[in-house]
Parts: C-alpha cells; structure tokens; sequence
C-alpha cells in the first residue's frame, strides 16, 4: 500500500520487474484496490488511515479477497 503520483498499472509492472530490492526480493503483487485524490496531501492522509486497524477494518469489510 503506498502513495504514487504516477499510474497504479505503471507502478506495479515496477514492482513485478523487481526495480526495488525490496520488491525483488518479496514475490509478485496483484493490484486488488485503488483510490485516486487530487490532493497529494489528501492521499498521503487517506494511505495513513488506512495503514490504522480502523482504515485495515474498513478495507476487509468492503473490498473481497
């Protein structure tokens, strides 16, 4: 989970590539949400409420895995 100002899609092929040790070194990852904010500062805010086991509880009530 994490912000980016650049495409989601984008950011994922990166991460599958392994461009990031640490992303090399933890497997594949499928893109199972998103959520877009005009405000960089918003988004920042919206990424730390749902890292909180509030924000988590939200995320396992409303998105299936």
């Amino acid at each position: 989970m994490g912000y980016t100002s650049r495409s989601p899609e984008v950011r994922l092929l990166e991460h599958n590539k392994g461009l990031s040790v640490f992303t090399s070194q933890n497997g594949s990852f499928k893109l199972i949400y998103s959520e877009r904010h005009e405000s960089k500062n918003f988004a920042i805010k919206r990424e730390r409420f749902l890292k909180t086991g509030h924000g988590r509880n939200y995320l396992n009530r409303f998105i299936p895995l």
